[in-house]
């Protein structure tokens, strides 16, 4: 420098470049942009590839919990549908053992009515007397040997003779007999001798059945008394007749 003052510095402007450098920087650029566009469109690629994957497990997994849901819905409707079925089977099982119940009370009660109502056509069968007599020995064995005087499931047998030991005379018991008025008319005096003397018992006739049809004896102090009427007979043996009387009514009513 001279005179003190300092010189401005001259400042370096780069060349121009030439025509071949500009060339090169655009053919960079392309080829970057290139590489940036392959690189972009293979991620986009990978990234639908991965979506359409996803897409396809989300697919399956819906697939496979809506069988699943299917499959207990199905499982719920068959479950339904066999407690319905037998709930129904139950109900109509019910009702037909109520029908049951009913049909037999039915007859029970008809039968009863029957007896109460109509005993002068029970004087009428053929084989009352028999009857008759059959249910007074039975009642005086039942008072004396109860475990020889089971009556018979299978009903009155008017031919069987009840066995007994017969007492001395001195020495019987007084039975009091009680008999509607038609059973009186096949239960006389005669009857009660013959009958008390094979059981060693004597026979004396007290009061008349009002409501009942067939034979009752008790003994003088009243301690000891056997129903053999129709009525207490058909309230004794009712509960093994049921099966016989139901399949009687199933055939009528079939």
């Amino acid at each position: 420098m001279s005179n003190g003052i300092p010189s401005r510095r001259q400042s370096k402007t780069p060349p121009p470049s030439s025509p071949s450098s500009r060339g090169d920087i655009e053919a960079l650029t392309q080829a970057v942009f290139k590489d940036s566009l392959e690189e972009a469109q293979h991620l986009i690629d990978v990234a639908r590839s991965q979506a359409m994957v996803i897409q396809e497990r989300s697919e399956r997994r819906v697939a496979a919990e809506r069988e699943v849901l299917f499959q207990h819905a199905y499982q719920d409707v068959e479950n339904l549908k066999r407690s319905t079925i037998a709930a129904a089977h139950l109900e109509a099982q019910r009702l037909k053992l109520k029908r049951r119940e009913q049909l037999l009370e039915q007859v029970f009660v008809k039968a009863r009515e029957q007896l109460t109502r109509e005993p002068c056509v029970i004087a009428e069968w053929e084989d009352c007397p028999k009857i008759m007599e059959q249910l007074l020995r039975e009642a005086i064995v039942h008072i004396h040997h109860p475990s020889e005087g089971r009556i018979p499931s299978e009903g009155i047998r008017p031919s069987e003779r009840v066995r007994s030991s017969p007492m001395a005379p001195q020495t019987a018991e007084i039975l009091h007999v009680r008999v509607d008025v038609h059973t009186r008319e096949v239960i006389t005096d005669a009857v009660l001798q013959v009958v008390g003397d094979e059981l060693g018992v004597q026979l004396q006739m007290s009061t008349s059945l009002e409501q009942s049809t067939g034979v009752i004896v008790e003994t003088s102090d009243g301690h000891r008394r056997y129903d053999n009427t129709l009525q207490a007979r058909l309230a004794r043996m009712q509960s093994n007749l049921r099966t016989a009387v139901y399949q009687m009514l199933i055939g009528d009513l079939a």
